[in-house]
């Protein structure tokens, strides 16, 4: 561990920046192929070098949208042009949200007295307007402990059921009357920050050093895929699993490290095939639709695929902000997020 040791901490700080804020033009990597025919417009961003990241997007439709930052939500109601804040979330730290049949969620942390924190759950039922906090009961109180000072993946299974992820490991519950009820707590055996599920039971988490782990007959099994390897997005789809992030190279005589994208594809979800863009800056996140594909990342970086993700070709990109989503809304109808409160529309 001491050989080594100074790359995989920028990893993790990489991918935890990532997570709290998150080869020519028709060449892909096995071959030449067309890509899309519309292009990425930059449709707003800032100047100013402490503007808030865009950390996660979720458009209703093809006007009103939201966007979360560590510290509040965003709200546009004309495509993404412009944004304005409809909501702080004052001393707590968001890092993730997801949209659910019941609403809007987020997780994070909620500060105290002192440097001392305490996980926080939050649900919106007017699209982001408002927010209140989902307590855990007293029983469920019981069951966490003392264990998580954060929660910092949350989503929803095919079952309804309500996964977090913290510090503290893997949680299982359900939410009645604005109050969440721990089924299960899973004791993590390596660092996990996000959490990812398909339209299969199966449930999928990630994490800064190379670790995946998988939700399969009522445990996590985990896999180690490199120290050097920094997982921030995991797409699962009916036959396939995609694992998209970052890879960085080892720091020789204090010169800066190389950082690399990752692109893996897996059958069974244990065998990987490298499908990683030629030259691909760090990979942060992507969307499927079909056999139609993007991926998105560090400097501005977009790929695309047009065969199910077998070749991906670089996109011109209109901003070297940054980009940490991608989401859309039809075929016809995307955004980008990323740093400097960079969006992008398609």
């Amino acid at each position: 561990m001491i050989r080594g040791s100074i790359s995989i901490t920028i990893l993790g700080a990489l991918v935890m920046v990532i997570f709290l804020l998150l080869a020519t033009k028709d060449q892909g990597i096995n071959g030449f192929i067309s890509s899309p025919k519309k292009d990425w417009i930059k449709i707003s961003g800032s100047q100013i070098d402490d503007s808030p990241s865009y950390i996660d997007l979720f458009f209703f439709d093809h006007d009103m949208g939201v966007a979360l930052t560590v510290a509040s939500v965003k709200t546009t109601y004309d495509g993404g042009n412009t944004w304005e804040t409809s909501h702080n979330f004052l001393n707590r730290a968001m890092f993730d949200f997801v949209n659910s049949d019941h609403g809007l969620w987020v997780v994070g942390k909620q500060f105290e007295d002192g440097a001392k924190s305490v996980p926080v759950l939050m649900h919106s039922l007017n699209r982001g307007l408002a927010w209140e906090v989902v307590a855990p009961s007293s029983k469920s109180r019981q069951k966490l402990g003392k264990r998580f000072s954060d929660f910092t993946g949350i989503c929803f299974d095919v079952n309804g059921y309500l996964w977090l992820v913290g510090d503290g490991g893997i949680v299982k519950a359900t939410v009645t009357n604005d109050k969440m009820d721990v089924l299960e707590v899973f004791e993590r055996k390596e660092q996990l920050t996000k959490l990812f599920r398909g339209n299969s039971p199966e449930m999928w988490a990630a994490g800064p050093n190379g670790i995946v782990a998988s939700f399969r007959s009522g445990k996590w099994e985990y896999q180690n895929l490199g120290e050097n390897r920094g997982i921030t997005k995991i797409l699962i789809r009916e036959n396939s699993v995609w694992l998209i992030g970052t890879k960085i190279s080892r720091v020789i005589d204090n010169r800066k490290p190389i950082i690399k994208g990752i692109l893996l594809r897996s059958y069974d979800g244990k065998t990987w095939e490298d499908k990683s863009p030629l030259n691909a800056n760090g990979l942060v996140d992507g969307y499927f639709d079909g056999n139609h594909g993007w991926v998105v990342g560090l400097g501005g970086s977009i790929y695309s695929t047009i065969d199910d993700g077998n070749t991906w070709v670089s996109e011109q990109s209109p901003t070297a902000d940054n980009l940490f989503v991608v989401t859309f809304q039809d075929t016809n109808n995307g955004w980008i997020g990323g740093s400097n409160s960079v969006v992008l529309r398609y």
